[in-house]
């Protein structure tokens, strides 16, 4: 049994570039260097791992489908920051090049050892800030997105022009491993949906429908997305989750060297 004197709340050092000001760039700078245009709203689509998301780029390619029919706001840009751990991140290729309006960032990780680069942490940061919303399958961007108060769509159908592949089919024959919609009542997943911290959308027209109010009234979940990471997070959301996890471990080192 662990004892409260033996739990130590800290927070996560992972989020903590966030909400560091020296990471931020301006909407200009951020712009310049994805080659976007800083008067359009962006949308940013986060990947995932292609044995557990096949047919992502079908996903994308619908997304900007209808992204482009929305001439009254821009239309808004699709921005994709592809998984960096992706076992097959060539399966967007020819996405790449039938939609080369699409922005495809590169996204700077050290490939021998899978970790991020210094240069990420600012490159994730502003995609966060300067995104209007973000669209995903059950990504912990959600949460970073959630964090900035932005609106999340999760995508929860798969992709019907993919129907009639064979990776697609292993969907109803083979094995439901690949359905997205199960994602979402996964244990640690089920809560952002239901406490309204995101929407799913259940078929490509929710996801049309979804993407307008997103981009037209982003405030209209806003308290459920700030009431959400309050309770998850509390104050620790603050850039010092780093210091306090090391000031932690130095003061439980020098009470065992004191025999305490």
């Amino acid at each position: 049994m662990v004892r409260d004197d033996q739990i130590f709340v800290t927070g996560t050092p992972q989020f903590d570039f966030h909400f560091r000001p020296e990471f931020y760039w301006t909407r200009d700078k951020f712009c310049s260097k994805i080659g976007a245009d800083p008067s359009r709203p962006i949308v940013l689509y986060s990947t995932g791992m292609d044995n557990h998301m096949p047919d992502e780029d079908c996903v994308i390619e619908g997304v900007y489908e209808t992204l482009l029919q929305m001439t009254h706001l821009g239309p808004p840009q699709l921005m994709v920051r592809l998984y960096p751990k992706d076992r097959r991140p060539e399966r967007f290729d020819a996405l790449r090049l039938r939609r080369p309006e699409i922005l495809f960032p590169h996204i700077p990780w050290n490939q021998k050892w899978l970790t991020p680069k210094l240069e990420d942490s600012y490159l994730l940061t502003n995609m966060l800030r300067h995104a209007a919303l973000g669209v995903n399958i059950a990504s912990t961007v959600s949460l970073e997105l959630a964090m900035f108060d932005k609106p999340v769509i999760n995508v929860g159908y798969n992709p019907g022009s993919a129907n009639s592949t064979g990776a697609a089919e292993s969907l109803t024959t083979n094995t439901n491993s690949f359905k997205f919609s199960l994602y979402y009542d996964f244990d640690h997943y089920r809560p952002l949906v239901q406490r309204g911290a995101v929407s799913v959308a259940w078929t490509e027209d929710e996801m049309r429908n979804l993407l307008i109010e997103g981009l037209t009234e982003p405030e209209k979940n806003s308290h459920k997305r700030r009431a959400f990471i309050r309770e998850m997070f509390g104050d620790a959301l603050d850039g010092k989750s780093g210091t306090r996890v090391a000031q932690t471990l130095l003061r439980l080192a020098g009470s065992r060297l004191n025999g305490s």
